[in-house]
């Protein structure tokens, strides 16, 4: 295959991660939505217990994720994309009927279900663009969850143009009664639903899967655990002529999924991941309920979402051109540090309006957005490129999990001590984050030197 079927399934990747990357609108879409539940299913709900949606999200997707660099693996990642896209958008339809019965219906459907789809069809795009340019796999990572973190540049004005149009603020409780609003909610499911759904299929078509030739270790294919391919007399013949030869090869190979959760490093990994993900799911979405509380200009917020995405996407191939210069743990230790030190000031945002809320969202989107870069790039690394897909699968369990228990705590804590506990309770966790890669190694690939030896 020419290199011009690797730039289409590139941009393939980039435009099926633009669809499932409105998981970013959710803080757009939570203030309508949960107004909604309120107004007419369920007048208990509120925007604290709106956090479990947002975590079902990342559990669906987490849990299937695994599953999808395993489809990915076997039958290529059009097949894998389409199953998983499929199920994406069909249930953001469906959720025009789930938030008309209850809360729960609604977080099973819009969050567990959705995102389950959305998790079977994340991994195969990233690990197919590696495999095209194995030279470029932090680049062409950072390209293709570009377009994860540019959904909702598009869809927040597209949500909110439907369904506010008059720019009409909400009541002084922070919820919309405004029937007009109220009665569009169900609509503008139905319409992401179909617009997703087309976009996807054009992204599957001209998703090619790449050939194994482009793999820039060729032998990994033979050191796979299809090793038992080999013939006998081969083996024979390469550790008699010469022993240390094999054994060289074994330490490029790759790590199978059941061999890399035997290593200290994947749970390094997995706490990093699932430490960090809390900054992703209270941002995602409760930055539009905290400015709420301070502005009040429903478009101007959407917009600051929209502006986010860009920061979220731009973000992305930075970190991914920063850690090809450099490495994943002095940008890991960097994002944490940073990444904490926003969290914990981001309450003095509300001292400066609009500007220091702007520039405290943008800088966090930004920021956190090189967890999507640095994962999977140093999984591939440090456990090989062949089941990397499957690889970043199981550490992505790591936010499925903890979102979870960070949905209780969080609840819990934002009840008790308001914004800035809740601000603080993060911070402290990507710092948790920073200290554990501290002690990661410098060099991944002695990772797969020491599980061969």
């Amino acid at each position: 295959m020419s290199k011009l079927h690797g730039f289409l399934a590139v941009f393939g990747g980039v435009l099926i991660h633009l669809t499932l990357g409105t998981f970013y609108t959710f803080g757009n879409m939570n203030t309508y939505m949960t107004s909604y539940i309120k107004a007419k299913v369920d007048e208990s709900v509120s925007y604290s217990q709106s956090l479990w949606i947002n975590a079902v999200m990342i559990l669906g997707q987490g849990l299937l994720m695994p599953l999808g660099g395993v489809l990915e693996h076997r039958y290529g990642a059009r097949i894998t994309c389409f199953i998983g896209c499929t199920i994406f958008s069909g249930c953001i339809a469906l959720s025009a009927l789930a938030i008309k019965i209850s809360f729960v219906g609604t977080a099973a459907v819009y969050g567990f279900l959705a995102c389950s789809g959305l998790g079977l069809a994340y991994v195969a795009p990233l690990a197919n663009g590696m495999k095209w340019f194995p030279q470029r796999k932090g680049l062409v990572n950072g390209i293709v969850v570009a377009g994860y973190g540019l959904g909702a540049l598009i869809f927040n004005q597209v949500q909110t143009g439907f369904l506010n149009p008059e720019n009409k603020s909400p009541e002084n409780n922070g919820y919309f009664k405004d029937p007009e609003i109220l009665d569009r909610v169900p609509k503008v499911l139905l319409l992401l639903g179909g617009v997703y759904a087309a976009m996807e299929l054009i992204g599957c078509i001209i998703l090619f899967s790449a050939p194994t030739e482009t793999l820039s270790d060729k032998t990994a294919l033979l050191e796979s655990p299809n090793i038992s391919d080999i013939s006998d007399q081969e083996t024979e013949l390469n550790l008699k002529q010469d022993p240390a030869k094999l054994k060289s090869q074994k330490y490029t190979g790759d790590l199978t999924p059941k061999e890399t959760v035997k290593t200290k490093e994947f749970y390094m990994l997995w706490f990093t991941f699932a430490l960090n993900v809390q900054c992703v799911q209270f941002i995602n979405t409760m930055y539009k309920a905290f400015g709420q509380t301070f502005i009040s200009d429903d478009h101007f917020l959407a917009t600051v979402g929209s502006v986010a995405s860009v920061f979220n996407a731009v973000g992305r191939i930075l970190w991914g051109i920063l850690q090809d210069k450099t490495s994943y743990k002095t940008c890991m230790v960097f994002l944490c540090g940073f990444l904490s030190a926003l969290m914990m000031s981001f309450i003095a945002s509300s001292q400066g309006e609009k500007v220091m809320f702007t520039i405290w969202v943008l800088l966090i989107f930004f920021t956190f957005s090189g967890l999507f870069v640095l994962l999977p790039t140093i999984t591939a690394q440090t456990f090989g490129p062949l089941y990397a897909g499957t690889n970043y699968g199981l550490i992505f369990t790591a936010p499925a999990l903890s979102s979870l228990v960070g949905a209780f705590i969080i609840e819990k804590i934002q009840n008790s001590l308001g914004w800035f506990g809740a601000f603080c309770a993060i911070g402290g966790m990507s710092l948790t984050a920073l200290v554990i890669t501290l002690f990661y190694p410098q060099d991944p690939e002695t990772v797969r030197h020491r599980h061969c030896q």
